[in-house]
């Protein structure tokens, strides 16, 4: 049957082979709020597909989020060629990204991200948390007087 529907070229609908909750990010909470925080600081969005890349001693976060987002397929191990490692979790789902695209985390967002107002208030803090864990730093500097500053990539 396969060869038919080739050689008469009918499209065939893939088929993904891992479940997903597609409707995580439609319903607000404290938890989501710190991952949409994470994705728009180090997470990568494309047309259908939302992925990290992270090194491995960072794989905890992936695999909380994982969790959350109820994906039953893997979190993959690499090896660059300098030799350090880093895991990567990808998630195909269009329902999951067009949901982001209505918090403004769109794809090739680097120097594009924006606040996503569409957050409800109580859940700023949690937002920030994420965005601040995914590319924050604090900084103590002391010289005539001490100051602390605090960076986070969005």
């Amino acid at each position: 049957i396969l060869r038919l529907v080739d050689r008469y070229k009918i499209k065939r609908r893939k088929i993904n082979r891992y479940s997903v909750n597609s409707n995580y990010f439609k319903y607000q909470n404290a938890v989501m709020a710190y991952i949409l925080g994470f994705i728009v600081s180090d997470g990568c969005v494309s047309d259908k597909n939302l992925s990290f890349g992270l090194k491995r001693s960072d794989e905890e976060i992936l695999r909380y989020i994982k969790d959350q987002i109820s994906y039953t397929g893997p979190v993959r191990h690499y090896r660059k060629k300098n030799g350090k490692k880093y895991s990567v979790l990808c998630v195909c789902d269009r329902t999951i990204v067009s949901d982001l695209n209505l918090y403004n985390v769109i794809r090739r967002k680097t120097g594009f991200e924006k606040f996503p107002l569409k957050i409800k208030k109580k859940f700023y803090r949690d937002f920030l948390r994420g965005v601040f864990d995914g590319d924050g730093c604090i900084q103590y500097v002391y010289k005539k007087r001490r100051s602390f500053s605090f960076f986070a990539g969005l």
